[in-house]
């Protein structure tokens, strides 16, 4: 069987397949189907409720699925056992729970567990690539937002074994906003960091509501949207980054207009009002879904 999902799904790290997944009675993902190749990263994109972090989750196989499934390596999600699933697939969520009594050296360690030590020196790679090792010791609940967004990165790090140079391919690493709340600075470098773990190999998937950000450090996107008669979110675009990425495809999106301005190469997209009485698509609800 694991022959015939390769032929299937070819060379992505992990494909989803017409998944359908709903949350308190709510359908979200209405038969969601995409694939995302190695040494890329893909930013999803959408309206606020459309299902992003729904489709993280259940690539991750959080999130109970009423049909469809999760192809990691060429074998189906479900054949992994959770120590083999974690060494190869890494999740960094919205926010930072339940570590506010550790230190932020014991939090990234905390990435090691399934590979059964807690390894010093990836530790210390994954706390030197995000800035962090000269905050190593204190308490993890004393960082700012952007700080512990920082460390939670680093125990992805840890977990997947992702010290400096090493290749990551056949390693995907699902992000959820992971730069919400951090300083433009931090936020740009950070981006940096995760595509040059691209480079080497590895598979990012990151939910990203900066659609500037997106065009500066994606190379691949995959855009949401609402699917016909409340049948949970569909998707409406994949692929190129700037294919995907577009003022048109984004005013559909979000309910706004938008323009692209500058040159090539440094160009942006800007906001310049209401959709009026156009068509919105992509607005399933509110909040994070």
């Amino acid at each position: 069987m694991g022959w015939l999902l390769f032929l299937a799904f070819g060379l992505d790290s992990i494909q989803v397949d017409r998944l359908v997944a709903g949350l308190s009675g709510r359908l979200v993902l209405g038969g969601v189907s995409a694939g995302f190749p190695a040494a890329s990263l893909t930013a999803v994109v959408g309206a606020n409720g459309v299902g992003k972090t729904t489709l993280l989750r259940a690539m991750l196989g959080a999130v109970g699925l009423r049909s469809g499934r999760v192809v990691l390596g060429g074998r189906g999600l479900e054949t992994y056992g959770a120590r083999e699933r974690a060494c190869v697939l890494a999740y960094v969520p919205q926010r930072a729970e339940g570590a506010f009594g550790f230190s932020v050296r014991e939090v990234v360690g905390m990435g090691r567990y399934a590979r059964g030590s807690d390894a010093k020196e990836d530790v210390d790679s994954a706390l030197r690539q995000v800035s962090l090792m000269d905050r190593a010791n204190e308490a993890f609940g004393t960082l700012s937002a952007g700080q512990q967004q920082r460390a939670v990165l680093a125990r992805a790090l840890a977990q997947l074994g992702a010290s400096e140079g090493c290749d990551l391919s056949g390693k995907v690493l699902l992000a959820d906003e992971p730069v919400a709340s951090m300083d433009a600075g931090f936020a740009l470098s950070t981006l940096s960091l995760l595509g040059e773990l691209a480079r080497r190999g590895l598979c990012v998937v990151c939910v990203m509501h900066d659609l500037n950000l997106v065009l500066r450090t994606a190379t691949r996107a995959l855009a949401l949207g609402e699917g016909e008669g409340g049948m949970g979110s569909v998707v409406v675009g994949e692929g190129e980054v700037r294919e995907v990425v577009t003022a048109e495809r984004m005013a559909a999106l979000f309910g706004a207009r938008f323009e692209m301005v500058g040159e090539a190469g440094v160009q942006a997209l800007v906001a310049t009002g209401a959709a009026g009485d156009g068509a919105v698509v992509g607005r399933v609800g509110s909040g994070h879904v």
